[in-house]
C-alpha cells in the first residue's frame, strides 16, 4: 500500500476541534488554572504559543520549562510545578487525540504514520488549549 498523502484535517474534523476548544478545551484551561494558579509572568504563557508549530517543538518547550531550576528567583516559585503538570495536562490530551477523538485510520499502519497523525491532531487541540489556557492565565493574574 502507498504511503498516506499528506494529513489534511476534514472539515469536519475541524468542526469537531473548534466544538471540543468552545466547550472541554476551555473548561480544561479553566480547570488547570483553578487548580496550578496563574503564573504571573504572562511572558510565560505567551511563551507557550510560540511553540505551537509543531508537536515535538511544543513537548520540547514544556519538558524544558519543567526541568527548569526555578529556585534562583522567589518571584518564580511555583513555576516548575505549574509546567510540570502542564506536562501532565499535554500527555493527557495527546492520549485523547489518540485513543478518544482523533484515532489514527486504518490506512495508517506503522508506527510513524500513525505517530504523524496523532502529533499532527495533537498539536491542533493543543493550540486551541493553549489559546484558552493563555487568556484565563492573564484574566487570573489581572484579578
Amino acid at each position: 500500500m502507498n504511503q498516506p498523502t499528506e494529513i489534511k484535517p476534514s472539515s469536519e474534523q475541524l468542526q469537531k476541534i473548534r466544538l471540543l476548544s468552545d466547550e472541554e478545551l476551555y473548561r480544561m484551561a479553566c480547570q488547570f488554572i483553578a487548580e496550578n494558579g496563574a503564573v504571573d509572568s504572562n511572558k510565560q504563557a505567551v511563551s507557550l504559543g510560540m511553540h505551537t508549530q509543531d508537536w515535538d517543538d511544543l513537548e520540547w518547550y514544556v519538558n524544558h520549562q519543567a526541568g527548569r531550576d526555578w529556585k534562583s528567583q522567589k518571584k518564580y516559585a511555583g513555576y516548575k510545578q505549574f509546567f510540570q503538570n502542564l506536562k501532565k495536562q499535554m500527555a493527557e490530551l495527546r492520549t485523547k487525540v489518540e485513543k478518544e477523538w482523533f484515532p489514527p485510520p486504518p490506512e495508517y499502519k506503522t508506527r510513524n504514520e500513525r505517530k504523524a497523525w496523532v502529533n499532527h491532531f495533537t498539536i491542533l487541540v493543543a493550540r486551541e488549549f493553549l489559546q484558552h489556557l493563555e487568556a484565563e492565565n492573564f484574566y487570573q493574574s489581572r484579578n
